[in-house]
């Protein structure tokens, strides 16, 4: 995970380098610029995300259910408008999440159970926005895949009142994800930025998951819905 968000932090600076600053539209008649238009942006999105029930089952009826899984969301955002309006564009988002979810085991030793999932998510997106106006709202649709992570982490207190923290990481398998974006962008007058409130809806292939030194291969289903608010730079 590291190698990858390395790469996409060396995708992310050297495309607002090479980003031009504007593109004049030409009538094909006459040399008469109609209006400008920003080609290329950049920016970020923070928010929150969840899991409503991620589930694991191993398909002979042992099956695994948390709810709900929340927790923080963030999303380098890259974006080209090819043609010569505002209205449609292609989207590189890499939606970071880190969710958790904690319950209480009263058994012989009482214990704290913390589920985790981190989950990195390139997607490419084809973004339409509605009118010209200060207010636009846009929608979104396409792709991604999911490099998860899922680990169990238990905090026990011993008879002696010892607490005791053991943490399984488990192996998840990439899946591949249908995205859903929606949203309203402001532009800030007077400047290249727009800001943003959004909606996303990843909607997660069932991967899958290996348990007990991976002898034992689960189904895993992990789709993630998101609330967040962003800022982008109009190149």
């Amino acid at each position: 995970m590291k190698k990858l968000l390395t790469i996409m932090l060396i995708l992310f600076v050297g495309f607002a380098a090479f980003a031009q600053d504007s593109v004049v539209v030409y009538y094909a008649d006459d040399s008469i610029p109609s209006q400008d238009y920003n080609m290329f942006y950049a920016g970020l999105e923070f928010g929150a995300g969840s899991i409503n029930n991620l589930t694991i089952d191993n398909g002979i009826g042992n099956q695994l259910s948390i709810s709900p899984m929340t927790g923080f969301e963030m999303s380098p955002v890259l974006g080209i408008r090819p043609f010569d309006n505002t209205n449609f564009a292609f989207e590189l988002n890499v939606m970071m999440d880190l969710l958790d979810y904690k319950s209480y085991d009263a058994g012989i030793n009482d214990s704290d159970i913390r589920y985790v999932t981190q989950i990195i998510s390139p997607q490419i997106l084809a973004i339409y926005t509605f009118g010209g106006g200060m207010v636009r709202p846009f929608a979104g649709l396409g792709m991604g895949a999911n490099f998860n992570n899922f680990a169990i982490e238990a905090d026990e207190t011993t008879s002696d009142g010892t607490v005791e923290t053991e943490t399984n990481n488990y192996d998840v398998n990439t899946s591949f994800s249908m995205v859903l974006k929606s949203g309203a962008k402001i532009s800030i007058p007077n400047s290249n930025f727009d800001i943003y409130a959004l909606c996303r809806y990843n909607l997660n292939i069932p991967t899958e998951i290996k348990f007990d030194d991976n002898t034992v291969k689960s189904k895993m289903n992990a789709s993630t819905l998101s609330a967040a608010l962003g800022v982008v730079y109009n190149f």
